[in-house]
């Protein structure tokens, strides 16, 4: 009884010896990135060519005009997916065209994805000094990303979007092939298709489940690997389709990226910040 004590004692020291670091650690970097990322939501003015197309676009979504069309048509558009075009003309209706809107739809998913980053991360992890005070500090961590990339998800881009639902999709399609669960499987699916059609980088996160069928082995193996195929075939059906059935989309959505060639200096470098620099990398790495 007396060594139970004193272990429990010990646990609790423990707790105590790293909350307190964890949260004003925590609270430095939230400060750090704060000042940039206010000053990045509420400038009066475009920040990027990017931001002025999405805006243009959205306002005339919310009139009614169709803003996918061939370039020989009508005026071109950005080569991101359409969800934050349409999303932000849908808000236009009701406000009138603001570069505030998407900024503000961006900084929402990026902030849903700050919270939602260390629930995932830390899923059924019990530490001694607190999960409470670790999710804080992760979360703050990520946060602090705003302050790494000039605050990027605080553009009126959809990068946050598609970061959001790409770990949405990660999470319920983990818990597909752990559960065996159809309900997540099509969840997941579906948040990989939300996820593309914001930005097409996050169509990435439609190979995790393959990866992990492949690494893991879960039995039965065949089935769940058939399965891990579904997140990854939808997509491309769904691409497919779009190349036939809405041309002027898949011509910006996959053709004009297509003509930009992967840079291999630009490559190693960012493979060497991952390594070495971002922190979520180095969290999740870690943990």
């Amino acid at each position: 009884m007396a060594y139970k004590n004193n272990m429990i004692l010990k646990e609790e020291n423990l707790r105590d010896h790293f909350a307190w670091p964890l949260l004003i650690s925590a609270i430095i970097l939230a400060i750090l990135a704060y000042k940039l990322v206010f000053q990045r939501l509420t400038a009066p003015f475009p920040l990027s060519p990017w931001e002025s197309t999405i805006v243009r676009d959205g306002w005339r979504v919310s009139n009614g005009e169709s803003i996918y069309v061939l370039p020989d048509r009508g005026p071109a558009t950005h080569m991101y997916g359409p969800l934050i075009t349409y999303v932000s003309g849908a808000v236009f209706r009701l406000t009138g065209p603001s570069i505030y809107v998407p900024r503000a739809v961006a900084f929402t998913f990026a902030s849903l994805t700050v919270i939602a980053f260390p629930l995932v991360l830390l899923r059924g992890v019990n530490w001694p000094f607190g999960n409470s005070c670790l999710r804080i500090f992760i979360a703050a961590m990520a946060f602090a990303q705003f302050f790494r990339c000039r605050a990027l998800y605080a553009e009126a881009r959809p990068d946050a979007a598609a970061a959001f639902f790409a770990l949405a999709a990660i999470a319920m399609l983990f818990l597909a092939q752990k559960q065996r669960s159809i309900l997540w499987l099509s969840m997941g699916t579906v948040a990989v298709l939300i996820g593309f059609f914001f930005k097409q980088t996050s169509a990435a996160a439609a190979l995790v489940p393959l990866v992990a069928a492949i690494s893991l082995r879960p039995t039965p193996f065949r089935t769940q690997l058939l399965l891990s195929l579904v997140p990854g075939a939808t997509l491309a059906l769904a691409i497919f389709l779009m190349r036939f059935l809405w041309y002027p989309g898949y011509y910006y959505l996959i053709e004009v990226p297509r003509n930009f060639s992967l840079q291999q200096g630009l490559s190693m470098q960012v493979l060497f910040y991952l390594l070495l620099c971002n922190k979520l990398f180095i969290a999740a790495a870690a943990f």
